[in-house]
């Protein structure tokens, strides 16, 4: 069986990074991710959860900050946990294979500039 599993988002990050170990010491970062998508006419956010391991949450750690537009490239890890009220939950994450921070100046696509989606 043939499988595939690669995405590529361009969005702001929402949260300030946070950084922590494993109890094995392996470096990971994690931040949240506001995507802009557009849907019959309207602009609103999707939020992701994206997570850097090892030596590039490293490098996030000292250049990503909340705010920040950057491009990620990676793969979606989908896994079921308990929650605090005992219910059972499906995250969707993404784990980022690069990360490229945008100039500051730079700017998301508009509705206008967008080519791809659902029409408006």
């Amino acid at each position: 069986m043939i499988a595939f599993n690669h995405v590529v988002f361009l969005g702001n990050v929402g949260t300030e990074p946070e950084a922590k170990k494993t109890a094995n010491g392996v470096s990971v970062v994690k931040f949240t991710l506001a995507v802009n998508t557009f849907a019959k006419g309207k602009e609103q956010a999707m939020w992701l959860s994206v997570q850097c391991w090892r030596e590039l949450a490293g490098q996030m750690q000292k250049v990503v900050r909340k705010g920040s537009l950057v491009l990620v490239s990676g793969s979606l890890d989908v896994h079921k946990y308990i929650g605090k009220d005992r219910v059972e939950r499906t995250a969707v994450e993404v784990i980022a294979h690069t990360v490229q921070v945008l100039p500051s100046g730079a700017k998301a696509p508009t509705e206008s500039g967008y080519a791809g989606g659902e029409p408006a």
